[in-house]
């Protein structure tokens, strides 16, 4: 199981949030595993997956935009806002949750992907 710690999304994700608020994120992020495990992502895709949703849960509590940060080498990174949701996180998770599992999980839609049992 693929999992997401406070350091790792304070990382991800510039923000202001206190460790107890990320960890509550991580909370809900963390609700998507049991769709996560039977739709059959990898783990790179399931951490990835997390990683997008909680920056996406954070980028909304701070005013549901983000259109510059800082890169990791301290320039300026500004982002085209004029498209998508204006949550970059979110438009990347929309692209690769497969099974809307963590875009489920964090209340943007969809619902977990309907399963099929033989027998």
């Amino acid at each position: 199981m693929a999992t997401i710690t406070v350091s790792e999304v304070r990382d991800f994700v510039p923000n202001s949030l206190s460790d107890a608020s990320i960890q509550m994120i991580i909370d809900v992020v963390d609700e998507a595993d049991s769709c996560i495990t039977t739709g059959g992502y990898s783990d790179a895709q399931a951490k990835l997956a997390k990683m997008y949703g909680a920056a996406a849960m954070i980028v909304q509590q701070s005013g549901g935009q983000l259109s510059s940060q800082a890169s990791f080498t301290g320039d300026s990174v500004s982002f085209d806002t004029s498209k998508g949701s204006g949550n970059q996180y979110l438009d990347l998770l929309q692209g690769m949750d497969a099974g809307a599992c963590v875009l489920t999980a964090i209340g943007q839609g969809g619902t977990y992907p309907l399963q099929i049992q033989r027998g």
